[in-house]
């Protein structure tokens, strides 16, 4: 869901970035982000059919196009962060949420199961999964 790169200088790590895969936090295609997070941005077009050598040498329109695409997806995932939503998808920021809300109590309803005991339900879900989503 993410992949960090660090820069080094020397034997130093000067600079560090971390890139997303932001659908899994942002469901949506860069094109709906902009009205669901109410950015003054849209997302740019291009002709996705042009032929372009494997030496092409990006235009100022490609360029721009990809920039616009990341400044979008940067963006929405800073309004996510800036709500302290900082899990790597939906689901962990809603169980992170979650466990916030009710404290302490989180392991009294949802106490640990013995290996045995939990490898059995595990078959029991995949059931339940696959009889209600096929």
């Amino acid at each position: 869901y993410n992949i960090t790169i660090y820069f080094k200088k020397g034997n130093k790590t000067v600079e560090k970035a971390t890139i997303y895969d932001s659908y899994k936090i942002i469901p949506f295609k860069i094109d709906e982000i902009p009205k669901y997070y109410n950015l003054d941005l849209e997302k740019l077009d291009i002709d996705y059919k042009k032929y372009r050598s494997k030496n092409h040498i990006l235009s100022k329109q490609e360029k721009d196009y990809i920039k616009n695409d990341v400044i979008i997806a940067a963006k929405a995932l800073k309004t996510v962060f800036d709500e302290k939503l900082t899990r790597m998808t939906r689901a962990g920021n809603a169980l992170y949420d979650y466990k916030n809300m009710i404290g302490n109590n989180f392991t009294m309803y949802f106490p640990t199961l013995s290996k045995d005991l939990d490898k059995e339900l595990r078959k029991s879900y995949r059931r339940w999964v696959y009889l209600c989503f096929t």
